[in-house]
């Protein structure tokens, strides 16, 4: 996944929804309110999550710790408050994610 620079490198391509929030500008990404900047990234691991499935589909914890630290590291990256916000939501973003497309567990 490691196409461009502030994208991290995973098992998977990268999904179009880290390239939507890759294209938009820092000004654009920091006017978005906070309920779409949360709409977005749960959206970015929502992606993520159905391309690790079908990529390595193995098990849920491994797709959570994947994610997470994608998304942690790409909020990194991106900076600003969409970026801590990003960082801060990982882990939830990337359990709900997962608990989607590993719902048995």
């Amino acid at each position: 996944m490691n196409e461009d620079q502030d994208t991290p490198d995973l098992p998977f391509k990268k999904t179009d929804a880290i390239s939507w929030l890759e294209q938009q500008g820092f000004d654009q990404r920091e006017s978005m309110d906070p309920y779409e900047m949360k709409e977005k990234i749960q959206i970015a691991a929502d992606s993520m999550a159905r391309a690790y499935l079908d990529k390595k589909g193995t098990d849920r914890e491994k797709c959570e710790m994947v994610i997470a630290s994608a998304l942690s590291e790409m909020g990194a990256s991106l900076g600003g408050n969409f970026g801590a916000t990003m960082v801060g939501m990982s882990e939830k973003a990337a359990q709900r994610a997962c608990l989607i497309v590993f719902p048995e567990g």
